[in-house]
């Protein structure tokens, strides 16, 4: 995730988007979250039925935390952590900003963004990793959870940057062949940028 200051945390308040005059607020901007997170169990738990019936779902969320699993969760952070700060150190601010990353930062919480990142973190590796990737394989899983993030349409190095840390995580997903390991690297990058971004280490 690439996540300025403005609104105070937690408020209320409608704000404008800059570039398209729309007005958001903190109870649109979730409902739209939780509808999106939903379509994407939607459409993994009906790839599963209809596309890939032989698995189970206890075999997606089978639980298993190995050495590997560590040393890949590890491995896996500091790859996307490192791609992240490679982009904000040089590709220029105004090409990096999403609007609705920023309205995250500044509408909620450190805890509330833990969970909304957890939440969107197992939705998006339930779908792509536990799901599509053991079907299409690493690349192309890579390229259509690239291609979900059409809002960045028009900032094509966040969807480069999208498409790297689509790679990682299917790598890590791989290796272990359990999506908690890129549930894990995906909270991980999202919430350690939220983090230096609310204590103002990065602008955004």
């Amino acid at each position: 995730m690439n996540e300025e200051n403005g609104i105070q945390t937690g408020v209320n308040e409608k704000t404008v988007n800059e570039e398209t005059g729309m007005r958001i607020n903190r109870k649109v901007l979730l409902y739209n979250m939780i509808l999106s997170q939903a379509i994407l169990f939607l459409a993994g738990f009906l790839f599963v039925k209809f596309i890939t019936p032989g698995r189970s779902f206890f075999e997606i969320f089978e639980i298993r935390f190995t050495g590997s699993f560590l040393l890949t969760f590890l491995a896996g952070g500091c790859l996307l952590l490192g791609v992240q700060f490679f982009f904000l150190k040089f590709i220029s601010k105004d090409r990096l900003k999403d609007e609705i990353n920023r309205y995250l930062m500044d509408y909620f919480s450190l805890p509330e963004l833990f969970l909304i990142f957890f939440f969107g973190a197992l939705a998006e590796e339930f779908l792509f990793r536990g799901v599509m990737q053991p079907y299409f394989g690493l690349c192309i899983t890579a390229v259509l959870f690239t291609v979900i993030h059409f809002r960045y349409l028009r900032k094509i190095f966040l969807l480069i940057e999208v498409f790297l840390m689509g790679l990682i995580l299917g790598g890590s997903y791989w290796i272990t062949q359990t999506i908690w390991a890129p549930v894990c690297c995906h909270l991980l990058v999202n919430y350690m940028t939220a983090i230096l971004i609310k204590k103002g280490y990065i602008e955004y």
